[in-house]
């Protein structure tokens, strides 16, 4: 790995930390409209201090709901130059199929119509507008669930400029992408909306955590948090696989939950706690360590990745086999 790492080593890479800013998910006895809020209150503000220590400013997809219980604090983070984004209004299902029983509380979660999907996406915006006085340009639904492309074009429809909802490796279910492009390229940025070309798809990547998902190691590697051996060659292997398909830039888009950085145990899996702060701590030392690492908010990276490196927007092309031809038209 380490012969691997050098030729990689001035690789531009773009990292983004970003938080699906929740309630804590309900418990037995609990509904997804009626939730504690426990662990919210005592793990976001750990993951904020986690971002000062680091001089780096986050994306916090903001669930409706956390704007109207708590203004102020999210008032606070944009005050403070972090980026806000919309995750939804209630946690609502966004797939275009049932959701699967594994979810918390799966039976009171609606498969919405296109209608209902639009109406809750346009409320959310509003009540996070109103009551904290930004609009969101930036989308990530609840559980990641968008799976169809007409749900994307209703983001765009709403005025969004990007969506996260999608994850590099393990949940990208738009066939028009996948039959042009190699699995290996899914958590490149891409258009998703023909022909306007104006929301921008920049699919998540990691939570560090024992269950991140990635293809690169076994499970068992993956297990053995106390290594960070293990990410910093998930690192250079995305590198090298970019490299090898003629690009000169990664990203790694790092993602988490308010309640995970809590003492209090939510979920049955995860880290939580202090051992979550220092994992979480340890993958921003392995990122700022290991290449020509710029930290970026979605909306920021956005900016860069249309101007340097976008296929349609930058005059950049790529043969999808290998370099790059920065003189051939777009499209």
């Amino acid at each position: 790995m380490k012969s691997y790492a050098s030729e990689v080593q001035h690789h531009k890479l773009y990292a983004v930390v970003s938080c699906d800013t929740e309630l804590d998910p309900p418990s037995i006895g609990e509904t997804w409209t009626n939730r504690n809020t426990e662990a919210f209150i005592e793990g976001l503000p750990k993951l904020v201090e986690l971002c000062d220590r680091n001089h780096l400013k986050a994306t916090f997809f903001v669930e409706a709901a956390v704007a109207l219980r708590f203004p102020d604090t999210i008032k606070q983070l944009a005050k403070t130059g972090h980026e806000l984004g919309c995750h939804g209004k209630n946690h609502e299902w966004y797939g275009a199929h049932p959701p699967p029983k594994s979810l918390p509380q799966s039976n009171q979660l609606k498969l919405l119509t296109n209608d209902e999907k639009k109406t809750c996406i346009f409320e959310a915006t509003e009540t996070i507008k109103k009551t904290v006085g930004v609009k969101a340009s930036g989308f990530k639904a609840p559980f990641d669930s968008i799976e169809d492309i007409t749900t994307l074009k209703i983001l765009e429809d709403l005025g969004y400029v990007t969506d996260s909802s999608l994850h590099s490796f393990s949940g990208v279910n738009l066939p028009i992408e996948k039959n042009t492009r190699s699995p290996w390229q899914y958590h490149i940025p891409f258009h998703p909306c023909k022909p306007s070309v104006v929301l921008l798809e920049i699919p998540y990547s990691i939570n560090p955590d024992p269950r991140f998902w990635h293809p690169f190691g076994s499970h068992e590697d993956l297990m053995n948090v106390e290594s960070d051996e293990v990410f910093r060659n998930v690192i250079t292997l995305t590198c090298c696989l970019d490299k090898m398909y003629g690009r000169n830039e990664s990203i790694i888009f790092l993602t988490s939950h308010p309640y995970e950085f809590s003492e209090k145990r939510i979920l049955s899996w995860g880290l939580i706690g202090k051992k979550k702060i220092d994992l979480f701590e340890r993958t921003l030392e392995v990122l700022n360590t290991s290449h020509n690492t710029q930290f970026l908010t979605v909306g920021n990276l956005r900016e860069v990745w249309e101007q340097e490196h976008c296929e349609i927007h930058s005059g950049k092309r790529l043969n999808h086999t290998g370099a790059a031809n920065a003189n051939s038209p777009t499209p």
